[in-house]
Parts: structure tokens; sequence; C-alpha cells
């Protein structure tokens, strides 16, 4: 197998949550730190002073993680925010393959389009619940927020079931929103329940994270639950795994395909965990992509 990444050669930034190792930044001595300058300054041990420094000595900072969610970062009034086509292009000029950029966001937008030719001649559209596990409890997501964390969603036109029935979500202003209650659930009745950051490779637990088990087994309950179990979404088995939160242009091309698949299997062919099709079930050209992305 080519280009494969050792991780053990890897140098790990973070030494600790929200910590970063100043002197490792001299160690490796890059040209360019694709970290949030405004997040780094905001981590432990760090300040402004020493992102001038970092950029100043070795190399500048180039990254805008705030606009996974549009969330303006703490007491700071002016931050711009781009959609993930926006990001990619300026990416795309700083290494000088804007046409690349250009290529590939054209790509995502043509298979946005196929996507939305065939969804047009089914006029159904589903009521979809997001959430997440975090530490207190379950969280519920809008799904039409903005930010490209969840951009793939709006492609499908699908009924937020939490927006409409104004029942508060993880909010992108700084409103975490509330836990989701079963009673909540009950009156949202959602056709299909879907995990965020449910798929999320990872070596130990492979596909699934232990958060995502966790939450599955918790839905598991509910099947049973005298109050829950007529809601759709658990009487047909409709409860699927999302996609990652912090994707990038590549990876919103096979989400994209992931989630046509997860919510219309009758239109766009059954949904493989492993992402591996034959080509005739493929939702677009891994080679036209490669192609893409080798500039040839």
């Amino acid at each position: 197998m080519k280009n494969v990444i050792d991780k053990n050669n890897i140098i790990q930034f973070a030494v600790a949550r929200n910590t970063f190792d100043k002197e490792l930044f001299y160690f490796i001595n890059a040209d360019i730190h694709h970290i949030d300058p405004i997040s780094l300054s905001l981590s432990k041990g760090w300040s402004y002073f020493d992102i001038e420094e970092i950029s100043k000595n070795i190399g500048p900072f180039f990254a805008n993680s705030y606009s996974i969610e549009n969330k303006k970062p703490p007491h700071l009034k002016d931050y711009s925010f781009y959609t993930l086509d926006e990001l990619n292009i300026k990416f795309g000029q700083v290494y000088k393959k804007e046409d690349v950029a250009i290529k590939l966001n054209q790509f995502t937008e043509d298979l946005i389009q196929n996507i939305k030719d065939k969804l047009s001649r089914n006029s159904t559209r589903k009521s979809i619940a997001i959430v997440y596990l975090c530490k207190n409890g379950i969280v519920p997501f809008d799904s039409t927020s903005n930010g490209y964390g969840l951009s793939q969603y709006k492609v499908f036109g699908c009924i937020d079931a939490f927006k409409k029935h104004n029942i508060q979500t993880y909010a992108y202003e700084g409103n975490f929103g509330t836990l989701l209650d079963k009673e909540s659930l009950l009156l949202a009745n959602p056709d299909v329940i879907i995990i965020n950051e449910g798929i999320y490779i990872n070596s130990k637990y492979n596909f699934f994270s232990k958060r995502t088990r966790m939450l599955l087994n918790e839905f598991e309950k509910f099947k049973s639950d005298p109050l829950l179990k007529d809601i759709p979404a658990f009487k047909n088995d409709s409860i699927i795994l999302g996609g990652i939160y912090d994707q990038g242009p590549i990876t919103k091309i096979y989400q994209l395909e992931m989630l046509a698949k997860q919510l219309y299997p009758e239109i766009f062919g059954e949904f493989h965990i492993d992402h591996i099709y034959l080509e005739d079930e493929q939702l677009f050209s891994r080679d036209e992509l490669r192609k893409i992305l080798s500039n040839d």
C-alpha cells in the first residue's frame, strides 16, 4: 500500500486537552500552522502575544475553526465565517492549487445536483432528529443551523423534527440548549434519528466510537419503552450513524453519498459501513475525484 502514514511518527501538538506546548512549534519549525489562532490564544497558557511570537519567528497561522458552527469566539466581535467551498478556495490559494480547489467544488456541486434531481422525483421528505451524547445526556441538534459542520443535511430537504416543534437544540450563538428528555423526543416524533459523529474511524473501536455504542444501547431501551416505542424512528428501526462534524471538502463528498444511501436506500442504493461499492453503486466517480486531486 502506498503513502501509508505511520502514526508512531506523528508528533502530537496537544499535550493535553486544549493545551499546546510552544516548544514543539519551534522543534517542528513548520512553514505554516493550520490551527485557528483565535482558538489557540484561548488555550491554557497561551495569549495573543504567543501567537505573534510564533508567527514572526516560525510561520503564520491559517485556519478558521469557528465556521464549523458559525459561532463567534468568546470576547471577539469581528470574526469572518466561510462556507466549506470558500475555505477550500482559500487553502487552494495558499498552496497555489486554486484550480484544483475550484474543480473539487464543482465536482461536489455536480454530486449535490444529481442527488437533488433524483430526490425531486420523490415527494416524500423525512423528518430527522440529530442527536449527540455528551457527559450529561443526549443533546438535540438543529440540522438547519449555519456552519459547515452539518451542511450535508440541507441538501436533502429534510424536515427538522426538533425545529418543527420549537424544541430547544444545541444553538450556535453560545446557547448550548437543553438535554433531550423523553417528552421532547415524543413530541418531535422523528422518522429518522441520526447520531452526530456516529461514524468516526477509530483504531480502538473500529467504525463506532465508544460514545456511539453507548447511545445505541440507550436507544435499544427506548424501543421497548411504552411511551417511545411507537415513534417512527424506533418502530421502523431508522436510527442511522451520522458523519463527522469537522468535515473537509473530500470528506463531505463521501458523507453526501453516505447520507443519501442511509436516508433513501430505495433511490440511491444500500449503505455499506465500509464505503466500498461496486462502480454502478457509487454516486460519484472515485477515478474522477482522484484525477482532480492529482491535478491530472
